[in-house]
C-alpha cells in the first residue's frame, strides 16, 4: 500500500506560516495568496522547518474564544475525563459514545436510520476488510460516495482501520479527481457500482458498499485495533483550486478530535440535539456536521441533492425531522430568507415553528 509521504516536497517547495484570529497556525505555499481569514506569522522555509515553528508555538490548539469560554462547564459543554485523554484518535470518541448510548439514533437519511450500535458494527466490519488489503497509518482511502448513510459507514470505517481518509465528492470534474488522486497517493477506493465507470481509471484497488457489502459483513462487529495515534493523519481535505491546482490539507488525528471537542463546546451540542448535514462530502464543514455530534450521541439527519439546493424542501425536512442545529453558507442562508419571504403569513408561520435553536450567523468556526 501506498503511504502518504508528508515530507516528499519539503525540498522544492517554501513555504510560509499563517495565524488566524483565532490564534491558529498553518503552513501556506510562501508564493499563494494567504486563505481568507489567515494573515502571515512572520516565518518562512522548508516544509519541515514551518512545521516545526507551528509546533513550538501553537502549544495550546484550542481556538481563543474557545479557551475564554472553557470554564464554563455547563450540561451543553459536558465531557466525561476519558474524552481528554491526549493521544486519542477521532473514532474513539465516536466508539466512547456507542457505549453511553448504543440505541440512539445516529444518522438518518430519507427513510434509512442507523443506531450508534449499528453504525459502529458496520463500520467495524469495513475497517477490519480494509486493513486486511493493508489499510492502516499513513495510508490514503478515498470515499467517492452519493449521499446516504454509507458515506458515514465509508468515514467511520476508514478512520478506524487507521488509514487517512481522503473524500472524493462523485460530482466533481474528472479532471480534478485525477489530480487528487495523484496527489493523496489514494491506495483503497470505496464507491458504489453505479459511479465505477467514472473512477476505474484511477488505478486505486476498488470497493463497492453496495456490489461487495455481502463480503464485507463477514468480518468481525468487534472494535478494530489499529496502530494509528493522535500524530499520524486522519485526513487529507483539497482546496478549491480556484488559484491553480487543488491542495491538499492534512490534519492529524490530534488536531481534529480538538477541532470537534471545541465546536462542540462553543455551540454547547447535547445527546439530545439533531444536527442537519448540509456540506458537499469534500468540505471541511461535512466532517463537522458528521463528527460533532456523533461524540456527544446527537443524531446527524443528511439532506438529500434537493433539500440541499430548495429552500422550501430544506426548511420542510427541518420541521419533519425537529432538527436542532444547522449551519450552512451565507448565500443559501439568503436565499432561505428570500423563499420564505414569499410564502403566505401562514405557511411561512408553519415552517418557522420548528426547533432549531441556532442562528447559522452565530457559527464562526
Amino acid at each position: 500500500m501506498n503511504k502518504m509521504n508528508r515530507g516528499e516536497q519539503e525540498d522544492t517547495t517554501i513555504y510560509k506560516v499563517v495565524v488566524n484570529h483565532e490564534e491558529q497556525y498553518s503552513i501556506w505555499p510562501a508564493d499563494g495568496e494567504n486563505p481568507l481569514g489567515w494573515r502571515d506569522a512572520g516565518t518562512t522555509g522548508a516544509k519541515r522547518e514551518c512545521l516545526g515553528y507551528v509546533k513550538q508555538v501553537w502549544t495550546d490548539m484550542r481556538p481563543l474564544s474557545l479557551r475564554k469560554e472553557m470554564e464554563d462547564t455547563s450540561r451543553r459543554a459536558n465531557d466525561t475525563p476519558t474524552d481528554y485523554v491526549k493521544d486519542v484518535c477521532i473514532h474513539h470518541l465516536f466508539e466512547a459514545q456507542v457505549e453511553r448510548t448504543p440505541d440512539a439514533v445516529a444518522v438518518f437519511f430519507e427513510d434509512q436510520q442507523l443506531s450508534y450500535r449499528d453504525l459502529n458494527r458496520r463500520a467495524n466490519q469495513l475497517a477490519h476488510h480494509l486493513q486486511k488489503l493493508g489499510v492502516g497509518p499513513e495510508v490514503t482511502v478515498g470515499l467517492s460516495i452519493e449521499r446516504s448513510v454509507e458515506m458515514v459507514v465509508g468515514m467511520i470505517g476508514i478512520l478506524k482501520a487507521g488509514g487517512v481518509y481522503v473524500p472524493l465528492d462523485p460530482v466533481y470534474p474528472t479532471k480534478r479527481v485525477a489530480s487528487m488522486f495523484q496527489d493523496a497517493q489514494v491506495s483503497v477506493l470505496l464507491t458504489q457500482k453505479r459511479l465505477l465507470s467514472k473512477l476505474r481509471q484511477y488505478g486505486a484497488y476498488v470497493i463497492c458498499l453496495d456490489r461487495d457489502w455481502p463480503l464485507i459483513s463477514k468480518q468481525s462487529e468487534e472494535n478494530v485495533y489499529s496502530r494509528a495515534s493522535a500524530a499520524n493523519l486522519s485526513h487529507v481535505i483539497y482546496t478549491s483550486g480556484s488559484t491553480g491546482m487543488p491542495k491538499g490539507v492534512m490534519v492529524t488525528h490530534a488536531s481534529l478530535c480538538q477541532n470537534v471537542r471545541g465546536i462542540r463546546a462553543h455551540l454547547r451540542i447535547i445527546s439530545d440535539d439533531v444536527y442537519l448535514h448540509t456540506a458537499s462530502i469534500a468540505f471541511t464543514s461535512s466532517l463537522r456536521q458528521l463528527l460533532v455530534p456523533l461524540s456527544i450521541g446527537a443524531t446527524v439527519v443528511i439532506t438529500t441533492p434537493e433539500q440541499r439546493t430548495n429552500p422550501l424542501a430544506f426548511f420542510d425536512l427541518i420541521k419533519r425531522q425537529g432538527a436542532t442545529i444547522m449551519d450552512t453558507v451565507a448565500s443559501f442562508w439568503e436565499n432561505c430568507t428570500l423563499a420564505l419571504a414569499r410564502l403566505e403569513p401562514q405557511s411561512r408561520n408553519s415552517l418557522l415553528d420548528n426547533k432549531l435553536r441556532l442562528h447559522p450567523n452565530k457559527m464562526e468556526f
